[in-house]
């Protein structure tokens, strides 16, 4: 006598996806952006750090990992088969690689930064405003301004002593 053995389906058949591509998406952007909005504090209170330390150019680097990576996962996320979408992926990603290296060069470079992150916040905007509703656009666009107007006010804030 043989008995077929049927398997009962999942309690919560959400459970079986895995974790959402947005979540993770999210998670990663702000696990890059807390170091671009939070690492000027270290120079209020540098009595732990080595003196040596330079901490614009680990903030500067801090946005440049958060500039590349955000500019390579929206290039791919942006793509559409049989257009100029390689094209555009390869100059974005081009801008944010020349972005980094000016960055680190010029004393004013930071400004630079701060401009990149501010055109790919309008990158999104852009699409979010035609209404295109693809899941990655409003975190990209918060995302990138969050990071454009932090460098901007700790610019500020910096520079004027405040």
């Amino acid at each position: 006598m043989s008995q077929s053995i049927k398997s009962s389906p999942p309690a919560n058949p959400a459970s079986d996806q895995g974790v959402q591509p947005d979540f993770v998406y999210s998670a990663i952007s702000i696990a890059l952006l807390l170091p671009v909005v939070f690492w000027p504090l270290t120079l209020w209170g540098t009595a732990s750090l080595d003196p040596a330390m330079n901490v614009k150019q680990i903030w500067i680097a801090a946005g440049i990992v958060l500039l590349l990576c955000a500019t390579t996962a929206d290039s791919i996320l942006a793509y559409k088969a049989h257009t100029l979408a390689p094209l555009f992926a390869a100059f974005w990603i081009l801008i944010a690689s020349l972005t980094a290296t000016l960055a680190l060069r010029w004393e004013s470079g930071v400004y630079i930064l701060a401009g990149v992150f501010a055109a790919h916040a309008v990158r999104s905007g852009y699409k979010l405003w035609n209404h295109q509703q693809a899941w990655w656009l409003w975190p990209a666009w918060l995302r990138d301004m969050l990071a454009s107007l932090s460098y901007f006010i700790w610019l500020g804030l910096l520079n004027h002593g405040g």
